[in-house]
């Protein structure tokens, strides 16, 4: 046989046989189908995972710029100092230091809606910043109470990633501690 014979033979048997053909074709676009939306979904999945990593990397290198760098290392100087103490704790502090506390509250409460809302990469940002994090938050502890006296809103996501972290930088440790930060944890969850 040739070719102009072939094709008209091949042409014959699609036009005689059409119904099998047309289940198959429409499977196959079934089948095509269903793999382009698998494909969209892996796509999307693995944007949503970029993203988070790139707004990540954008808010650390934030941090570089020598005023934010200055502030954010005046307020860790100062929780580190002892300077903080329970009664009226930002009253005895220069305003500079008053500032920069409050910076550095602020951006650590950020950063936790960040991670709430699955903006931020979590994992990265525990593995650069966990332990400053969790000293922080104890440190700055009378000063958040403070505050959350006359707002109980306030700085409350940052409550809620460092009694987080905590939780997870003790996830060895097991007992009944954990279980306790446990349901602070979850009475943040409720409030944030």
């Amino acid at each position: 046989m040739n070719a102009p014979s072939l094709l008209a033979s091949g042409w014959d048997d699609f036009v005689t046989n059409w119904r099998g053909t047309a289940e198959f074709l429409y499977f196959l676009a079934q089948v095509l189908v269903l793999a382009g939306i698998g494909l969209a979904y892996a796509t999307y999945r693995t944007a949503k995972a970029s993203a988070r990593q790139r707004n990540t990397l954008d808010k650390i290198s934030t941090y570089r710029n020598p005023r934010i760098e200055q502030s954010l290392h005046r307020a860790i100087a100062v929780v580190r100092s002892g300077a903080l103490t329970a009664d009226e704790p930002l009253n005895k502090l220069r305003p500079s230091d008053q500032r920069a506390i409050v910076f550095l509250l602020n951006e650590w409460d950020e950063l936790a809606l960040y991670v709430k809302y699955g903006v931020m990469d979590e994992d990265l940002l525990y593995d650069n910043y966990a332990p400053l994090a969790i000293e922080m938050w104890s440190g700055l502890r009378p000063v958040m109470k403070e505050q959350q006296a006359l707002d109980g809103r306030s700085w409350i996501a940052f409550d809620w990633l460092a009694v987080r972290w905590k939780i997870r930088a003790d996830s060895l440790k097991a007992g009944k501690r954990n279980e306790l930060l446990r349901e602070v944890q979850a009475k943040l969850n409720r409030l944030v």
